[in-house]
């Protein structure tokens, strides 16, 4: 529970009725969304640096040279 501190501002308010400021329903925090989101960059590079290296091997095996 928070305090009205109008009143101590601006004599005005003194008589004011205090109302329902929104809050925030939850989520994820910056850092947190910025580190799983450095995560999931991480992951999907790593996948397609493995899909590329083993494009460039099977094609490197489909050469044969008959001697």
């Amino acid at each position: 529970m928070g305090s009205r501190i109008e009143p101590l501002v601006c004599k005005e308010y003194v008589n004011k009725r205090p109302v329902i400021v929104p809050y925030h329903r939850g989520g994820k925090r910056l850092h947190i969304g910025l580190q799983e989101f450095g995560e999931e960059l991480s992951e999907r590079s790593q996948s397609i640096v493995k899909h590329l290296n083993s494009v460039r091997v099977s094609s490197s095996n489909n050469y044969c040279f008959i001697p």
